[in-house]
């Protein structure tokens, strides 16, 4: 399953890389997908290593545990800056990729015809409509209400 997302995520940059490189859009509207190519291709990164050999971890977690059992019963010692920078930049970049994922379907309702969103490849996304309204939602209340009588 893990070889299957990364291997839709590669599509994906491939075909919003041929989008920016081979259609007809405008200066700003190709930086704009730039920027979110240059994040999808980041996470994509990320997958690179599927199967993670779990040695050097078991080594590390190892040399840790030693060191653990040698300072047993002294004082801790303080974290020095870089540690402290490194947690910081951990905790900041976790919150930064929630805070990322979060407005995606709030631009798709916005704008779907920015360019890393797959209905900007057809020529004719600005006159496509969204049409959501009360009435697809009192159909859609209608439709639970008898569902849940029969």
């Amino acid at each position: 399953m893990f070889r299957l997302q990364t291997l839709s995520h590669s599509a994906y940059c491939i075909l919003i890389v041929g989008h920016l490189c081979f259609s007809h859009l405008t200066t700003t509207k190709q930086f704009q997908g730039f920027i979110f190519l240059c994040i999808f291709v980041i996470i994509l990164c990320g997958h690179w290593n599927y199967e993670l050999d779990s040695a050097a971890v078991q080594i590390i977690y190892s040399v840790i545990t030693f060191e653990a059992n040698i300072f047993k019963g002294k004082p801790a010692m303080d974290a020095n800056r870089e540690t402290k920078l490194l947690k910081l930049f951990i905790h900041a970049t976790f919150y930064t990729i929630i805070a990322f994922i979060m407005p995606i379907p709030g631009l798709i309702l916005l704008d779907p015809c920015l360019p890393p969103f797959l209905l900007s490849v057809r020529d004719d996304c600005s006159s496509i409509t969204w049409s959501v309204g009360v009435e697809h939602l009192s159909k859609f209340a209608v439709g639970t209400s008898s569902v849940k009588r029969g």
